[in-house]
């Protein structure tokens, strides 16, 4: 693994976390701790929680003294610190609270439970020096007792209580109550020239003090050399090692990997959360059923995002998915929140087996293809055409989506099912491809291929239908108009009555109905009329609730509206009819890029009028949610730029052809990361498109970046240590070097040397595509397809 010299001026995301593929993670009772670089009260260096909000805060941090110079702030130092090495469980700091006094700073989190440390601090002057070492200990419990002082079995401890936890503090040495403002645990000693000494602390959260204690003292007793090469070791065999021309590229790079590791709660079962931060960690009911939706399993698309940064984890990944599939071919969306257990994975699971570059089986086959026809049962094509709908609003990945939200007064409200998505017929067109390749002749048969291939062409005729020339974009369709209607308001009314409107359309219309009122005094029955004859009735059970009112959308289409009668409302109260708006652009209308679907054509249209065009997706920090806001309320929605849309569309670009335009995509969206690591230290949900600050959720999965279009900009896929595919050239202004399990890659811009893990060397000068293996223990190079 690379040694690292990173100081407070560079990008770190300094949340770390028990590691799950090296122990079993606590899922309902996890402590995740973040580091706190000079913040907080002390400034210090400091470990911050709050045992997912069981209490207000607890930090752990050192004080040094010699004489009467006491040092705390990072500051205060005589040489700042430096970042040597990081894993998802482990920081090693270095630097000098006074001259020629060099410290090495070791935090370890060995478990949901514990925080361990080891200082190791060495004289480089050529003078006896007295020292003291505290470790101080702030815990603000909501319920409880702060941190004091106590004696236990004769040792010295910190010990509180936060609601059913008792914290505690455990320092190895001839440790003595610290004399500061803070509690604190104290050791002086002194030190030769070339001295060292050795202190190890533990801080632990049980039931009560002598569990918290006993587990301290296990852990401090653990051999800190054999932990740290286990570490090493399992981390050199994982992570991608990447040196670009540009030191903060590098540091992200390492960093996306870090977080995405923490995000493994365990092996046996495997189990992976989108989030993991101070705040959360904890549920109180035994089946985790309380716990956020973000530790209930991941959705499809968080899925392949996480396999997209750790191609590992896409086997257990996929199988998580498989093993909860129901005979029907029903996935659901979160594995373990049963709540949304009845909403449809998203049909993106193909595409994750091959993210993975996964060998799979027959069986496999069947479960994946039985996931793909289900998107074609009733369940998601409400009219059985053949062009399924999206059944949830969770399904969609976008939060508070302005055509389908109920509850912003800029929302339109729609019914999901009345309307035909762009993305998702590019998604079930992408996992078709999948199959395809994922699977040869003896496993996908001929007669089952002709099948996909009908349904992919109804699929493609579909987007056909969607694409509007003239803005160079895809459209939401109506579900049996297949039309994007442009809104309009039909009829604004105050109170009851019988209103003749005498209207007749040029095309067929579906109509959205809502009645602004408070919710105990309105028990609306809405009644329209067409061609002399009522044809279609709303009441309270079958319109749904939304912000000031309630809503609904009309079950037909209208060719005229001639009278509508309004019932049971107070004479303030209002009601709407409107033709919904279709013609918003969103990013997931761009999704057909990604699955191929234009003609070259459309796809130079797209590039040029839409991508690049900054009043509609050409924005500094990458591509926001929405081409526009439909209100100034919602201008924040609009700007947020997400990783894992940005990577498809990223992909999209590289399909086409267009390999510097996904380089300057790769640009925008390192920016905004490295902007947001070096202030905030930690990854968010989202980053403004304007400005590249972090909005949204911390240390979210979704907001890691996107390495895979990193490197598949840059033209390199690492299936094995001996199998990598190149294509193109690399395209960003410095060679590149990767490093992954003894092999090496050296891509500059037209040509690439290879050294694989036994010595053997090979240098690529093509662009076309081509995969380097051994064969018989020399490099062997093929073009793709060959």
């Amino acid at each position: 693994m690379p040694e690292w010299s990173l100081t407070a001026a560079d990008p770190l995301a300094l949340t770390f976390s028990a590691d799950g593929r090296l122990c079993e993670v606590d899922a309902g009772n996890d402590h995740v701790w973040e580091m706190e670089w000079g913040t907080g009260e002390p400034a210090a260096l400091s470990f911050y929680t709050t045992y997912g909000l069981r209490a207000r805060s607890m930090r752990v941090f050192h004080r040094f003294r010699e004489g009467t110079r006491m040092v705390t702030a990072p500051a205060e130092l005589a040489s700042p610190p430096t970042v040597r090495a990081f894993y998802p469980n482990f920081l090693h700091l270095s630097f000098a609270p006074f001259e020629g006094i060099e410290v090495q700073a070791e935090y370890w989190v060995p478990e949901s439970h514990a925080l361990a440390g080891r200082l190791t601090i060495l004289n480089r002057s050529q003078a006896v020096r007295r020292l003291r070492v505290e470790t101080c200990g702030l815990l603000i419990p909501l319920q409880g007792m702060p941190l004091r002082v106590q004696k236990l079995n004769l040792i010295n401890v910190l010990a509180g209580r936060t609601g059913n936890l008792t914290p505690l503090i455990f320092m190895t040495g001839d440790v003595e109550p610290g004399e500061g403002p803070f509690p604190s645990l104290r050791v002086d000693f002194s030190l030769l020239p070339g001295g060292l000494r050795q202190i190890v602390w533990v801080t632990t959260a049980l039931e009560d003090e002598k569990q918290s204690l006993d587990r301290a003292r296990r852990l401090a007793a653990r051999p800190w050399e054999a932990e740290k090469a286990r570490l090493e070791l399992l981390n050199a065999s994982q992570m991608l090692e990447i040196q670009t021309g540009e030191r903060t590229w590098d540091i992200v790079l390492a960093m996306a990997q870090k977080e995405a590791a923490r995000l493994i709660l365990g092996n046996t079962p495997p189990r992976f959360v989108a989030s993991r931060q101070p705040d959360s960690g904890y549920a109180s009911l035994e089946n985790g059923s309380d716990s956020p939706l973000s530790w209930q399993g991941l959705t499809p698309l968080e899925a392949l995002y996480l396999a997209s940064l750790l191609p590992w984890t896409a086997r257990p990944l996929l199988n998580l998915f498989l093993e909860r599939q129901e005979p029907n071919g029903h996935i659901p969306l979160r594995p373990f929140a049963p709540a949304m257990a009845r909403i449809g994975a998203l049909p993106l699971l193909a595409s994750l087996a091959r993210q993975g570059n996964l060998s799979l089986t027959a069986q496999d086959f069947e479960a994946l293809l039985s996931f793909f026809w289900y998107w074609f049962s009733p369940a998601q094509d409400a009219d059985r055409d053949g062009l399924p709908q999206w059944s949830h609003e969770a399904q969609i990945g976008l939060e508070d989506h302005p055509l389908f939200d109920l509850w912003n007064p800029w929302s339109q409200g729609i019914e999901l099912s009345a309307v035909l998505a762009p993305g998702l017929l590019a998604m079930l067109v992408k996992e078709a491809e999948a199959l395809e390749a994922l699977f040869d002749e003896a496993t996908f048969r001929k007669e089952q291929r002709v099948l996909v291939a009908a349904q992919v062409a109804k699929l493609r005729a579909a987007l056909e239908q969607a694409w509007d020339r003239r803005q160079s974009a895809y459209r939401y369709l109506d579900r049996e108009a297949h039309v994007a209607f442009g809104g309009r308001l039909l009829l604004r009314h105050r109170g009851e009555g019988e209103v003749r409107l005498g209207k007749r359309f040029r095309s067929p219309l579906r109509l959205v109905i809502e009645v602004l009122c408070e919710p105990l005094r309105c028990h609306p029955r809405i009644t329209l009329w067409e061609d002399g004859r009522e044809v279609e009735q709303f009441t309270t059970s079958s319109m749904r609730w939304r912000s000031g009112g309630l809503t609904a959308t009309s079950r037909r289409l209208y060719t005229s509206l001639e009278a509508i009668r309004i019932e049971g409302i107070a004479p303030e109260h209002q009601v709407l009819v409107r033709v919904p708006d279709l013609g918003m652009e969103d990013i997931t209308t761009l999704l057909p890029l990604w699955s191929g679907a234009p003609d070259p054509d459309q796809a130079q249209a797209i590039l040029h009028q839409v991508l690049q065009n900054p009043q509609r997706f050409g924005r500094p920090y990458g591509i926001p949610t929405l081409a526009r806001a439909p209100a100034k309320e919602a201008e924040a929605l609009a700007q947020r730029v997400e990783m894992p849309w940005n990577w498809l569309i990223g992909e999209g670009l590289l399909r086409y052809g267009w390999r510097e335009e996904a380089a300057r995509l790769v640009e925008r969206l390192m920016n905004a990361t490295v902007r947001t690591l070096q202030t905030r230290r930690t990854f968010y949900r989202y980053y403004h498109a304007e400005s590249g600050e972090g909005m949204g959720e911390r240390s979210h999965l979704l907001g890691l970046f996107p390495l895979a279009l990193f490197l598949r900009t840059l033209g390199v896929e690492i299936y094995s240590p001996s199998l990598i595919r190149l294509e193109g050239y690399n395209p960003f202004p410095w060679p590149v070097r990767l490093r992954y399990r003894g092999l090496e890659i050296f891509r500059e811009a037209r040509q690439t040397e290879i050294i694989f893990p036994q010595g053997q060397r090979v240098t690529i000068t093509t662009v076309a595509p081509c995969l380097v293996t051994l064969r018989r223990e020399r490099p062997e190079v093929r073009a793709v397809g060959s």
